[in-house]
């Protein structure tokens, strides 16, 4: 009993039902007897006490995903990084995070970033260079002022939240984004899309409601994959050309506009037989 009295939570903590799963176990910090096993592949961390990026992981060099959410990390330490050349998936929601280091470009196998709920203000020149296997960021919930130039150099990048964060301004180059599906700007500060936006040739989902755009960038009806736009509670004032050009979308059916200061509203009737368009907000 007195053993129990004086230990430390990480002997008390709930090792789970396999050694990789290590959620909900009061860590501070991540014991030598916890990587003690290099062939790990998976290892879970979710929920504890953490406060900087574990450097004990670096032992871990076959590891493929690592779930680090729902702790209070505030700074990632850049060497792990370094040594984490397999890892697919890292998950870092719910943190305190201000920065993520340039280092994380050496997960080149790197498949999924989530980094949703941390204080993330903006990115250094080159932190996302070289993730080209990249297939899912998430930044949601953020402070973000801006999103990186290197974003634009994704070519497996397929979604991309960016919601609920302070940008005001994206890159300005998107034509490498070839492989994009989904993009969700909603909750910002953007007084008008790219130009770039046009060459985003496999974007089906484009949400970018509650900002301030004024207007449309010319040639988005380019985006023929485009199956849904929500761009209600902005600024648009008009529809006419060039913003009209996503009314010619031929796989358009979601248009939500609500909320804006047009003068004059596309007639649902008329414009579902002339875009295809069913719903109309």
């Amino acid at each position: 009993l007195e053993a129990l009295r004086t230990a430390r939570p990480a002997q008390l903590c709930y090792r789970g039902p396999n050694p990789m799963n290590w959620n909900k176990s009061m860590l501070d910090d991540v014991p030598l007897h916890v990587v003690a096993d290099p062939s790990m592949d998976l290892m879970l961390l979710e929920m504890n006490s953490l406060t900087t990026f574990p450097h004990n992981l670096t032992r871990l060099t076959c590891l493929t995903e690592l779930w680090l959410g729902h702790n209070h990390i505030r700074t990632v330490d850049p060497e792990p990084l370094v040594a984490m050349t397999c890892l697919e998936l890292l998950s870092l929601s719910c943190n305190e995070i201000e920065e993520l280091p340039t280092t994380l470009s050496c997960c080149t196998e790197l498949q999924q970033l989530i980094c949703a709920a941390n204080r993330l203000t903006g990115f250094k020149e080159g932190t996302l260079g070289g993730l080209e296997n990249l297939v899912h960021l998430q930044l949601p919930y953020n402070q973000l002022e801006s999103l990186p130039e290197d974003l634009g150099s994704l070519p497996s990048l397929r979604t991309l939240f960016a919601n609920n964060n302070r940008i005001a301004r994206l890159p300005e180059r998107c034509d490498g984004l070839t492989s994009l599906e989904v993009l969700h700007l909603h909750n910002n500060c953007l007084g008008a899309l790219t130009t770039g936006i046009s060459s985003l040739c496999s974007l089906e989902v484009l949400w970018a409601s509650y900002n301030s755009i004024v207007e449309l960038p010319p040639g988005l009806e380019h985006c023929t994959s485009l199956t849904e736009i929500k761009l209600s509670h902005n600024a648009l004032d008009d529809l006419r050309e060039p913003d009209r050009g996503i009314l010619k979308l031929p796989g358009l059916t979601r248009l939500h506009i609500h909320r804006n200061r047009l003068l004059e509203v596309p007639d649902r009737e008329s414009l579902h037989q002339e875009s295809g368009v069913a719903d109309i907000g």
